[in-house]
């Protein structure tokens, strides 16, 4: 495995680690959908959450800046056909962001809104 597939993986640890603490339950990691790959998938009480996780080089990145529109575009439209195969259409999801730069954790709730 490379150092950046194994640093991922440290930083999805953290990432589920972090989520568990907050109440959240992990569904799964790494779902491949067609259009991509879904770091986790969590809920959130009754929400479906999709959670994005980014390393970072730097601390305090914006969502924005973490998350190029064409990778947004692409995350929407696994979480769309995850939701299609495995999901209820009536249950509310939502798609956050979380980075991980050194151990600090920055977690975005609902970043993708509007998008």
């Amino acid at each position: 495995m490379s150092d950046a597939r194994l640093a991922g993986t440290a930083a999805e640890n953290l990432a589920a680690a972090y989520l568990r603490n907050k109440g959240y339950t992990i569904i799964t990691r790494r779902q491949k959908t067609r259009s991509g790959e879904l770091d986790l998938i969590a809920l959130d009480g009754d929400i479906l959450v999709f959670v994005e996780v980014k390393m970072s080089t730097q601390s305090h990145l914006t969502a924005q800046e973490a998350v190029t529109p064409a990778k947004k575009a692409r995350l929407l439209k696994a979480a769309d056909e995850y939701v299609m195969e495995f999901g209820n259409d009536s249950r509310h999801c939502r798609l956050d962001l979380i980075t991980v730069f050194e151990s600090e954790i920055e977690h975005w709730v609902d970043a993708f809104d509007g998008a």
